[in-house]
């Protein structure tokens, strides 16, 4: 058997295989067997036809596809093993030549694991900003809780930037109505900022019954990629004015937040606020510590794989959030005019460096000999078993290597982690 290695870009390595009649002549054996176990032959108990009368029966071409599917993979497997090739996924494989009596040829183009350079992590450090909470930032909080308990009250009059409108309303675009842009009964906060610029300032002065006509511009960066830095026109017709109406920040707003008094209030939203920002301030750290350890290390080009791997787990993970709120998925995709390739596409940078860190994760592990015990793994798939209780096939999935496999690197990872938070000061 003759193997013929070529290193490619973007870390991979095409090998071509040539297999004599010689060579694969104990495949075409092995083929034959496990045809005669499937097949039925006159006067042959399951698998003990003779090699010739299975040929003359299946044909020399089939039984030639059957001993190609068996030892392609053998054949591949046992090469990554001799050449030392530290693969990732699974290679591309190609068939390039099968006749009876002549050489197999096929080839395989195999991802690899980049050459890293990694930097002394124990020379790298992150320092945490330290949490402050001021007294406007616990105003804030309990002027949203006034909001959540406002009452809004019908007014004959013109509105005012604190008032809520109920609207009908048209969009159009080139005097074209815009899909989805018609809706009834709107509800619209004046001093809201989430709108489109100057939209809420339009509406202020009306009565209601009022209908008015206005243009405005959608900012450049707008997620309606057809509308964005697009003129458009809006009809609205004014169907109700609501006064809000909020209560007194005092002792009765504290007890229907769950609080005895105003002062018992702000020191909960105080506490709350402090581990909030304590969290986030530690994903920064986080965040800053790996993109120094990322900046600092080499790495050769990353193989397509494992970027499209980390693409697909963004967006599973995008899934997972938008379900989770109730929403499809599907429908998210409607409402920022985006398919799934699209947003992968969006993601590649992000997911090239998500990429990099599992490598240098996996290569901190190596070096600092980091492993995982048999119990972790069984706790952890125990912990999933019981996450997923109603989920079919649970316990089957469980059990496949690739799962296994994944489950164990998330261990691994959490252990890296853990070590390197060490270095946030």
């Amino acid at each position: 058997m003759n193997i013929k290695q070529t290193v490619l870009p973007k870390s991979q390595i095409e090998l071509v295989f040539t297999l004599t009649p010689a060579d694969y002549e104990q495949y075409a054996h092995h083929a034959a067997e496990k045809i005669s176990n499937q097949q039925t032959f006159a006067g042959f108990r399951p698998g003990k036809a003779p090699f010739e009368i299975v040929k003359k029966q299946v044909g020399e071409i089939p039984l030639m596809q059957a001993t190609v599917e068996l030892l392609v993979p053998k054949v591949l497997a046992r090469a990554i093993v001799d050449k030392k090739i530290k693969s990732v996924g699974q290679p591309e494989v190609n068939l390039e030549k099968m006749a009876p009596g002549n050489d197999i040829i096929f080839k395989a183009i195999i991802s690899i694991v980049p050459e890293i350079t990694l930097v002394d992590w124990h020379t790298i450090t992150v320092e945490k900003k330290p949490v402050v909470i001021e007294e406007k930032q616990i105003d804030v909080v309990i002027e949203d809780s006034r909001k959540g308990q406002a009452k809004e009250v019908r007014v004959n009059r013109a509105s005012q930037k604190t008032d809520k409108l109920h609207i009908d309303m048209d969009t159009l675009l080139a005097n074209v109505p815009i899909e989805g842009g018609q809706a009834k009964n709107h509800h619209v906060y004046l001093n809201e900022k989430h709108y489109i610029p100057g939209f809420p300032e339009e509406l202020v002065g009306l009565s209601e019954n009022d209908e008015k006509s206005f243009s405005l511009p959608f900012p450049k960066d707008h997620y309606q990629k057809n509308l964005a830095g697009k003129q458009v026109d809006f009809k609205v017709k004014v169907k109700g004015v609501f006064e809000t109406e909020l209560p007194p920040a005092d002792d009765t707003l504290a007890e229907k937040m769950g609080q005895k008094t105003l002062v018992e209030l702000r020191a909960l939203i105080k506490t709350n606020l402090t581990f909030e920002t304590e969290q986030k301030e530690a994903q920064r750290a986080e965040i800053e510590l790996f993109d120094k350890i990322l900046s600092a290390s080499k790495i050769g080009e990353l193989p397509e794989i494992l970027i499209e791997s980390e693409r697909q787990k963004m967006i599973a993970e995008l899934r997972a959030r938008i379900e989770e709120i109730g929403m499809e998925f599907e429908k998210y995709l409607e409402q920022i005019k985006k398919t799934t390739d699209e947003l992968g596409k969006e993601f590649t940078t992000q997911a090239e460096k998500r990429a990099k860190l599992a490598l240098f994760l996996r290569a901190i592990a190596r070096n600092e000999k980091i492993t995982f015990a048999a119990e972790e793994l069984n706790k952890e798939l125990d912990a999933i078993k019981i996450q997923y209780t109603n989920h079919p096939n649970i316990e089957e999935r469980l059990k496949s290597a690739d799962i296994r496999e994944y489950v164990a690197s998330t261990i691994v990872n959490r252990k890296v982690m853990d070590l390197l938070r060490g270095q946030i000061k």
